[in-house]
């Protein structure tokens, strides 16, 4: 109970006080503002923005870092969990084990969310390409997510039967016995 309560008090803690300071240091610094954007038909609308364009970025790409960050050492470790602790049996020339970790990985790099990483490292004379491949890629992610989970769910299955019919083998020995 006492473990729950320290691990919502610190999902708060970084989830809501955090950005709340960041808020906080700009409204005291006067760094928000209005920023009027006007359309074509002539009509306008105002909206509270960073009018600072290197608080912007600071901001907005600050933020974007610690969260990359984190998700690419999250990336690196299991990436060298996969590889490092693999059985000696099957660090062997298998094909398909080589076929799964390349699995494993691409989903992975996927699923975190690196493909962010086009958007943030996009700049120079590959702006665009990046931007097309941080595009493609975010769009089919819904689709990489199923894909994902349709073979999972077919290698826990299959891992599953096995056990089924292990447990089925040992089972059929047991006797029950009770006694009043």
């Amino acid at each position: 109970m006492l473990w729950r309560i320290y691990v919502t008090i610190t999902q708060l803690s970084v989830s809501v006080a955090t950005p709340a300071i960041v808020v906080i240091t700009l409204l005291a610094l006067n760094k928000y503002g209005f920023l009027v954007i006007y359309t074509n038909d002539g009509s306008s609308a105002k909206m509270c923005w960073i009018n600072d364009f290197v608080i912007h970025q600071g901001v907005n790409i600050g933020y974007y870092a610690v969260v990359f960050i984190f998700t690419l050492i999250i990336f690196i470790v299991t990436v060298q969990q996969i590889v490092v602790f693999k059985p000696t049996a099957a660090k062997s020339k298998d094909n398909s084990s080589v076929k799964t970790n390349t699995f494993s990985i691409l989903s992975l790099f996927l699923l975190l969310g690196i493909t962010w990483a086009f958007a943030f490292f996009s700049h120079g004379p590959l702006l665009l390409a990046s931007y097309y491949i941080f595009t493609i890629l975010n769009s089919f992610q819904g689709f990489f997510l199923f894909i994902y989970y349709y073979f999972s769910s077919r290698i826990v299955g299959e891992d599953k039967s096995l056990m089924l019919s292990y447990s089925s083998k040992d089972t059929i020995n047991t006797v029950v016995t009770t006694s009043t």
